[in-house]
């Protein structure tokens, strides 16, 4: 055939852009390079990988065609390049079956037989598997098209089924070569094709095209789901023949008949089609017509009842949504579970990890020397006191931990091999149920440490007790004297070996150097004797459930220090102190420190429990945070703060704020302009008494983890005559100058201390200091400000 011939004989352009659903911005740029014809489209590219360099490349970076720009929709990249490539495979299908050479005829002249769709070409093999392209997609659909509508061609929906010729092509596989039906399923064809059935790009596909590997199909679950699986199958216009696709078409309003009467059981539903999908699969392959077994299929239906009857498969956790009911007065009629009417319950292991049997002994050797000489032992359970064996039996105990939360909904947790969890009285046979799984298992409990349901117990040595608000929690006064004991004997030792190390000390904990020294270091030393002050004041700590409703104050602090200045203001440092800057590498995180310390010990009785308190120095939080650091000095203030938190059974937070968001950094600058205008409140507090006490536990560490707490304290509680330790009145304008800041403090310096007895063991400290401050405030008056 002459090319003029072939090109002549191929679909046309349009046609073809049509049936691969091209949208008009792709038509288009092919048009602007001169590709308007199927037979050029056919032989611009040798290859889908020429094609790709030569035409789609372009369209998806973007070009300029004679002023106009033409590029892909990069959400839509991939769709484009798949249309493009399926009308060059087309056309270049086209132009191999005109152009080929015809085969010379038969010698005899014989009638040739007439072809049918359903025989099978000569050189198929029936154990060959499906194409992944459906190459009869163009014939087809020209007869679909070629049966007149009121005497105009029909045009199929190629939209509807666009991407999905995998499966097109493997039913034409099976009905034209293997005769081994297999059925389509609601979802094959929904899940691959291109476009939704509103005309938008389908997710599925798209998610599918950029999978590496193959992904299972989803399965519908609503009823409009199940409609449009079943309108998708109804667009398989390329059927093998017209009365085949015409009588299945016809099959599809019966079944979506029987969706609707049964929506609340879609899952049923899905089954239904399947079992009718492999019905008719195994008739077709045993001869029967597509008519013949479609009409059976129709008329069975014990088929339908009994896919309705099956049960809906076992659902361990299902949603839910919270319904509020009220009665005819408008009141609510939920009954509202309280924390008081939980109940604490708790199991041991009898023998630990001993119950768990080694899978290869032969990873649990050891050697024992005897008189007889050295002996080879293998463990057939997990050896006791070996690391590996309580690091396994965590790993272990999690496991057992997940079967009770998914097999029993019982929350609770583990150490080592104590299990505790909490409940609701109503279920509190949770307790009995513990037992009984883990009997099931193979595992046995010590009966003698079983604590059944209460609302108090104790839990690794700490009353736990659940009340209507939140849990307390209190160490018991022998594990609390257990851990003074250590700590005493620690001190008293000035050595911390690695073995004995708890796990917050991380560098000693992993020292294995044969010269490593094991005497306690500055900060160690000063968090022991800070973490015994406070044990031997320790309070219940309580968990509230709802810690958003607690009073919560917000304190913010800053300090500003420029070598060469003398400024003094309220909550200053007298040089009594000796907190010179030479003394110390970064005294402005000293500074810092006692920036946030001063108001909060001058407030401390009019605190709530719950503070959270923002400073912009990053060490100043951490030194808070920690409770020491390597400076002495800065370590007695801060075991002096914390043995003040713990007698006022603080919640301190220390967050880390940015000077810029500090709303102290102005006034720390002596600028108060913010603070006049928002009418902020000015405050006389007893710095000296507060600075007296904290002087001493500077130089004191013993005192500073003891006495300094309730020295603090009583700074800040009123005294008998009712004046407060820290009195509040809104400020003077002349205050609001610095010489007049300046003044006030002289008077309030030169005047008697307001800590009257609260301070007693320290007023002569105080008095030096006092008028040490005093002189040199009275100096910087007389300098120009």
């Amino acid at each position: 055939m002459a090319i003029a011939a072939a090109a002549s004989a191929m679909v046309d352009f349009n046609d073809l852009a049509a049936q691969a659903g091209a949208a008009p911005p792709v038509v288009a740029y092919l048009r602007a390079r001169g590709v308007d014809r199927t037979s050029t489209l056919a032989l611009i590219a040798l290859d889908v990988e020429a094609l790709q360099k030569s035409i789609i490349q372009d369209y998806v970076d973007g070009i300029d065609i004679a002023g106009v720009t033409h590029k892909a929709d990069p959400i839509h990249a991939d769709v484009a390049r798949a249309i493009i490539i399926h009308m060059w495979s087309e056309a270049r299908r086209q132009w191999t079956i005109h152009t080929a050479i015809p085969a010379p005829p038969a010698a005899a002249a014989q009638p040739p037989a007439q072809a049918s769709a359903s025989q099978a070409p000569h050189n198929a093999r029936v154990d060959e598997k499906p194409p992944k392209t459906f190459s009869a997609w163009q014939t087809q659909v020209e007869s679909y098209n070629a049966r007149l509508l009121d005497g105009e061609r029909r045009r199929f929906p190629t939209q509807a089924l666009l991407g999905a010729e995998e499966v097109l092509a493997r039913m034409w596989h099976e009905h034209t070569v293997t005769k081994s039906y297999t059925p389509v399923s609601l979802s094959e064809i929904l899940a691959r094709r291109t476009y939704q059935a509103s005309g938008e790009i389908n997710p599925y596909a798209i998610r599918r095209a950029a999978s590496a590997t193959e992904e299972k199909d989803w399965v519908p679950r609503t009823l409009l789901a199940v409609i449009d699986g079943a309108d998708s199958v109804s667009g398989l216009g390329p059927w093998p023949d017209r009365a085949l696709r015409d009588r299945h078409i016809r099959r599809l309003p019966w079944f979506v008949a029987k969706a609707r009467s049964r929506p609340g059981m879609m899952e049923q539903v899905v089954d239904f089609w399947s079992a009718i999908g492999w019905t008719l699969a195994m008739d077709l392959r045993l001869g029967k017509s597509f008519a013949e077994a479609t009409k059976e299929i129709m008329e069975n239906h014990a088929l339908f009842y009994d896919a309705m009857a099956k049960p809906p498969k076992d659902v361990f956790v299902a949603a839910s949504f919270p319904i509020l009911q009220f009665d005819e007065n408008g009141e609510e009629k939920c009954l509202v579970e309280t924390g008081g009417d939980a109940r604490v319950f708790g199991h041991d292991l009898w023998s630990a990890y001993r119950q768990w049997a080694v899978k290869h002994p032969a990873h649990s050797g050891t050697f024992l020397a005897t008189d007889h000489g050295v002996t080879l032992w293998f463990h057939l359970a997990m050896c006791f006191g070996a690391a590996a064996s309580v690091w396994n039996f965590n790993r272990a105990g999690d496991a057992l931990q997940a079967l009770l939360r998914a097999l029993l909904l019982v929350f609770g947790g583990h150490y080592v091999d104590d299990f505790n969890a909490l409940e609701f009285a109503e279920t509190a046979s949770a307790f009995e149920a513990f037992a009984v799984l883990f009997d099931l298992l193979g595992l046995r409990t010590k009966a003698s440490k079983a604590q059944a349901p209460e609302v108090a117990r104790v839990v690794q040595g700490v009353h736990l007790r659940v009340t209507d608000e939140g849990i307390e929690l209190s160490p018991t006064e022998r594990r609390r004297a257990k851990i003074l004991a250590i700590i005493d004997q620690t001190l008293a030792e000035n050595t911390l070996t690695p073995a004995a190390a708890i796990k917050p000390i991380y560098a000693r904990a992993v020292d294995v150097a044969r010269t490593s020294d094991d005497h306690l270091s500055v900060g160690l030393a000063a968090a022991l004797r800070a973490l015994r002050g406070m044990l031997k004041q320790v309070r219940p700590r309580f968990v509230p459930f709802a810690p958003a409703e607690k009073n919560m104050a917000v304190l913010y602090a800053d300090a500003f220090f420029q070598e060469g200045d003398v400024i003094h203001k309220a909550g200053h440092v007298p040089p009594a102190a000796k907190a010179a800057p030479r003394d110390r590498r970064a005294f402005i995180y000293v500074l810092e420190i006692v920036a946030q310390l001063l108001p909060l010990l001058a407030f401390g009785d009019r605190l709530p429990q719950y503070w959270l308190a923002y400073i912009d120095n990053v060490a100043g939080q951490c030194a808070l945070l920690k409770g020491y650091g390597k400076d002495p000095a800065v370590n007695g203030l801060l075991s002096a703060f914390w043995a003040t938190a713990a007698r006022y059974n603080w919640y301190p937070d220390f967050r880390r704020v940015p000077s810029k968001a500090d709303i102290s950094d102005a006034v720390s600058r002596d600028d108060l302009s913010q603070a006049t205008e928002l009418g902020w409140t000015w405050t006389d507090l007893p710095v000296d008494a507060i600075l007296a006490v904290l002087f001493q536990a500077a130089g004191d560490i013993d005192y500073a983890t003891d006495a300094a707490g309730d020295d603090l304290v009583r700074v800040a509680k009123p005294p008998v005559d009712g004046r407060a330790g820290a009195e509040c009145a809104p400020a003077p304008a002349s205050t609001l100058r610095r010489t007049g800041i300046l003044e006030n403090l002289v008077a309030e310096l030169t005047a008697p201390s307001a800590g009257g007895e609260a301070v007693a063991e320290t007023a002569n400290a105080a008095a030096q200091m006092r008028q040490a401050l005093a002189a040199q405030l009275k100096q910087s008056l007389r300098t120009p400000v």
